[in-house]
């Protein structure tokens, strides 16, 4: 199995709202829902020979009040529990990182 991570599109968000636990994704900014238009990475892990969705991320931009500098916030991050203990959240981290190497990321626990 070889992972490929690419950014979301449209056509993933139904699939992304199912494989949450309890949470909605939405193309448009939607209150009480991560949004494809406020993420700052809308990212989707697959198998590159099958093409199967195997897991998500989504990250924000925050800015900071005062001048101080902004981070990432990791917002949500999901692997489809058939796929666990196989890489994919790492594949998922590991491209968040290589997108944003400069800019402090870190977890946001809403639960």
């Amino acid at each position: 199995m070889k992972i490929r991570v690419r950014d979301a599109h449209p056509a993933d968000v139904k699939w992304m709202s199912n494989n949450t636990e309890g949470w909605t994704v939405t193309v448009e900014k939607q209150e009480g829902a991560a949004s494809l238009a406020e993420a700052l990475h809308a990212l989707i892990a697959e198998d590159f020979d099958q093409g199967v969705r195997m897991g998500w991320l989504h990250s924000s931009l925050q800015r900071a009040a005062g001048g101080e500098p902004g981070y990432v916030r990791l917002y949500e991050l999901h692997v489809s529990p058939e796929f666990r203990q196989r890489g994919v959240a790492r594949a998922l981290v590991d491209e968040l990182f290589a997108r944003v190497p400069v800019t402090p990321v870190t977890w946001c626990a809403h639960r």
